[in-house]
């Protein structure tokens, strides 16, 4: 958007901060329940999971995997689990189209909406 817009801002990327469970940092951990907290390492899984595969399968088994995993979850409730480019954040069809594939996943616990995302390359 920065680059669209011609917007004089510089972007500077981070590491995600973690949990000691692999959960991404947020204020909205404070209201999970302690199994809630336990049970959202899931997400974290999933990530390290399409990770580990990326190079093996095509994107949309990587997505059809993650939602069975998730289904097979009765505390989870999905959004979404998206491949996009990463510098884009459209969404790809074939693992082989972005140089900077990303993994992006969105989901409800006890009513609190987690979200967290991973580089794949």
């Amino acid at each position: 958007m920065v680059e669209l817009e011609g917007l004089d801002v510089k972007v500077v990327p981070c590491e995600i901060k973690r949990e000691s469970t692999g959960l991404a940092m947020s204020s909205r951990n404070a209201r999970l329940s302690d199994n809630a907290f336990n049970a959202s390492t899931l997400i974290h899984e999933q990530l390290i999971w399409m990770l580990d595969h990326f190079n093996e399968l095509s994107v949309s088994e990587l997505k059809q995997a993650v939602e069975m995993a998730f289904d097979e979850n009765d505390a989870f409730e999905l959004e979404y689990v998206e491949v996009t480019d990463g510098k884009t954040l459209k969404p790809i069809q074939d693992r082989r189209a972005s140089t900077e594939p990303r993994a992006f996943i969105s989901a409800y616990i006890e009513g609190v909406r987690l979200i967290d995302n991973m580089k794949l390359s």
